[in-house]
């Protein structure tokens, strides 16, 4: 009888509140590495955003660049969604889902040079990137 007098007081069993405590602490923890994670993914997709603003600004200043030492007359047209830069030969048109905007005036004395201010706001996150440069044909 002692054999199972043994297994009948057997006390190390697992209670209704340590398996609550358990639950709730894995609750917590696993909230926490939630949030951890979220917050990663959305600084990684706003870090995304800005470069390829940044991509998108280098590649409108170059392809200014180029057709302004190209071309002695082009214009450029520019509205919410797209910006367009036409020669006589070519049209180059950027459309993403960016508000575009870019001003450009001579230098004074020097009809070959102009001052360019890019600004392109991108939509979803609110970031925004601001270029100023000077364009110059040899």
């Amino acid at each position: 009888m002692k054999k199972y007098d043994y297994i009948i007081n057997n006390n190390r069993g697992i209670t209704l509140i340590e398996v609550l405590l358990a639950g709730v602490i894995s609750v917590i923890i696993f909230s926490l590495l939630f949030g951890i994670f979220h917050f990663a993914v959305n600084s990684m997709k706003i870090t995304q955003a800005q470069s390829e603003l940044q991509q998108e600004a280098n590649l409108i200043l170059l392809t200014l660049t180029s057709v302004h030492e190209k071309n002695e007359q082009y214009t450029i047209e520019t509205s919410e969604r797209s910006l367009i830069i036409k020669t006589d030969r070519q049209e180059y048109v950027f459309k993403k889902n960016y508000r575009y905007s870019l001003t450009y005036t001579p230098i004074a004395g020097n009809k070959k040079n102009i001052a360019v201010k890019l600004t392109i706001k991108e939509r979803k996150y609110g970031k925004k990137i601001e270029m100023n440069t000077i364009i110059s044909r040899l």
